[in-house]
């Protein structure tokens, strides 16, 4: 038997092989089976350059290693351990899952290793195994120090296998099959090397709804592209140019989900963004996940800010996807894409002649201050200032949201009938 046929038919071997392969700088994968126990069987070591996770990943006809979940090695190159997983796809999230059983009995790889990982830490771990290599020697260990044999390897990917087998007829009988995509995160793809990211209808309804608030909040409807559902990336591509002459651009992610739930893996979805930011020159990338809330330490200010200026991201929660709804349905007027821009960093700068306007000054006696009372065109104000209003991307924020209604209120207030 040639030394190609062992490997292609004995798992320790491939194992071993996938590992020796990992240290070097080979991307190949064409001498690895397409196929294992019936299932698809998916190697990626990176593309274009070396994958700091590199992985091998099993999956069903109806899923695809962007979209659903499937038994996964994932080998954590740093930290000399290799995970088999409940693998949980990170591009793009699978309407279900592994079942409850497995989710609330088995730790996350982010809970398993208690510290910042490279990728995949929203996916569950079956087995760890700490990995030693030596030349051409691989060597294989338990978390307890039992060593790993070549028998225990078989009988973890087959117990992983034949469970996933049993399992996702019931877990995926509604869903469609669709194309197949590498599991590599988006910072190891090169761009010509991407896959056809799958749209489905129900999504591309939510990625209009998006693209029309942006249109409605004053982007002019040539700034605006929506991707196709056979797209590659973002979901929308903004290229706007402000008043004062300078030209930005927006990389929009859309996400929703019907039932409302915290969004996992996060982190994941930042790292990928803020790579795909600056692989396309672009100024910002922003993650709208409607339908779920943010984790707690991600919405502190601080970390929001430094998020934005580091990693070129900002993520808006259901809370303030409402918010911004509301406040370009509130804006008879497109001026809402000044709130919007503040709101992911961008300021206005002044003109060179100022705004010349008539103030009248009232004097408080108590201590003196002086309040100035004017008039000015909404459009000319919003660009010039900004009001700090709870329910936007800042938890710290304190004024109440503008609606319709309050606007009306604030119009009878200062009819001209009555008061001026």
């Amino acid at each position: 038997m040639e030394h190609q046929d062992i490997i292609m038919n004995n798992w320790p071997m491939i194992l071993k092989q996938f590992l020796l392969q990992a240290q070097k700088e080979d991307l190949k994968t064409s001498s690895y089976p397409k196929e294992w126990a019936g299932l698809k069987m998916k190697v990626s070591f990176g593309i274009g350059t070396p994958a700091r996770v590199p992985w091998i990943a099993f999956i069903a006809p109806e899923m695809q290693v962007s979209r659903g979940f499937y038994p996964v090695y994932l080998y954590y190159k740093e930290l000399e351990t290799l995970i088999l997983a409940y693998g949980v796809s990170e591009t793009e999230e699978f309407p279900k899952s592994w079942p409850a059983e497995i989710m609330n009995s088995s730790p996350t790889i982010s809970a398993f290793f208690n510290k910042d990982i490279p990728r995949y830490g929203s996916s569950f771990v079956f087995k760890a195994y700490k990995i030693g290599v030596d030349n051409e020697k691989v060597e294989f260990k338990y978390f307890d120090e039992k060593p790993a044999t070549d028998k225990d390897l078989e009988a973890d990917l087959t117990t992983i296998l034949d469970y996933y087998k049993k399992i996702v007829p019931s877990e995926t009988k509604n869903e469609v099959s669709h194309q197949d995509e590498d599991y590599s995160d988006r910072e190891e793809r090169a761009p010509a090397s991407d896959k056809l990211k799958y749209k489905d209808p129900h999504h591309q309804k939510f990625v209009k709804k998006v693209a029309n608030l942006f249109k409605k909040a004053g982007f002019k409807e040539e700034e605006v592209t929506v991707k196709g559902p056979t797209s590659r990336g973002a979901d929308i591509e903004i290229k706007h140019t402000t008043e004062d002459g300078r030209k930005i651009k927006i990389l929009v992610e859309c996400k929703e989900s019907e039932e409302f739930k915290e969004y996992a893996g996060l982190q994941n979805l930042i790292d990928s963004y803020s790579t795909k930011a600056r692989r396309e020159k672009a100024d910002l990338a922003l993650l709208i996940l409607k339908g779920y809330s943010i984790p707690a330490s991600y919405m502190e200010s601080g970390e929001r800010e430094k998020i934005r200026k580091k990693e070129k991201v900002v993520y808006w929660d259901n809370d303030a996807w409402k918010f911004y709804e509301e406040t370009v349905r509130s804006m008879h007027k497109p001026y809402a894409r000044y709130t919007i821009l503040r709101d992911l960093g961008y300021k206005i700068r002044l003109q060179k002649d100022p705004y010349i306007i008539d103030a009248f000054e009232i004097k408080q006696s108590a201590k003196g201050n002086k309040i100035w009372v004017f008039a000015i065109e909404p459009e000319k104000l919003l660009k010039i200032s900004y009001v700090f209003r709870r329910g936007s991307t800042d938890p710290e924020a304190y004024q109440r949201l503008l609606t319709r209604k309050r606007l009306k209120e604030i119009g009878e207030f200062l009819s001209p009938a009555r008061y001026l």
